[in-house]
């Protein structure tokens, strides 16, 4: 909600520019709801258009077919957010990045990648001329091998340079085959063992 009236003035202008017909729409939050000030006289269940046409000084004008009241019905209102109690600060709380297991198979891996590429080789007779790099370098393949501990996702593989044109087969092939060598590792938390009172208890 404006605070001024010169503010309300300049919200509600902008909707009607070319001098059509317009609605302006004002959110207003809890705060907003005012009781004195410029804004008292305005936030009242009277026509607003009326209002505002007496600070400018234009008396005696005819009303409209509709009133455009600030008392409006709670149905043409947009609610955002509606609760109850005092207010929380509530923040976001930022993804926990995901880690893998240090499990030195990252030469394993590699070999793997090696493996899987001239499986794929062998099932596209086009690149014959070409030879198992048109389907990863090896500087691709090494990139993976040295970068797995961030790899979870195919679209964390699609950001490996030399990635290009690969299906999602295979991606998510490359994936599992990580994930068997170098899974993820366990985040969750141990429970704490529940506190006993031991101020009771039998010397």
């Amino acid at each position: 909600m404006p605070s001024t009236t010169g503010q309300l003035y300049q919200q509600i202008g902008r909707a009607g520019r070319k001098g059509d017909p317009a609605h302006a729409v004002l959110f207003f939050n809890k705060p907003d709801w005012c009781t004195d000030g410029p804004m008292k006289d305005l936030f009242k269940a009277d026509c607003l258009r009326q209002k505002l046409l007496h600070q400018l000084g234009q008396e005696g004008q005819e009303n409209q077919d509709r009133c455009c009241s600030v008392h409006s019905d709670d149905d043409s209102c947009i609610f955002t957010q509606v609760t109850e109690g005092p207010e929380r600060n509530t923040k976001r709380r930022k993804p926990r990045l995901k880690r893998r297991q240090d499990t030195n198979n990252e030469e394993e891996l590699k070999s793997q990648l090696y493996r899987l590429r001239d499986q794929w080789y062998e099932l596209r007779p086009e690149l014959v001329f070409i030879g198992p790099c048109g389907i990863m370098s090896d500087d691709t393949l090494n990139r993976i091998a040295k970068d797995c501990h961030s790899i979870h996702t195919c679209e964390d593989l699609k950001l490996v340079k030399g990635i290009t044109n690969m299906s999602i087969n295979n991606l998510e092939t490359i994936i599992a085959t990580i994930d068997r060598l170098i899974p993820e590792q366990n985040t969750k938390k141990n429970r704490r063992p529940v506190l006993r009172d031991v101020t009771n208890l039998n010397q």
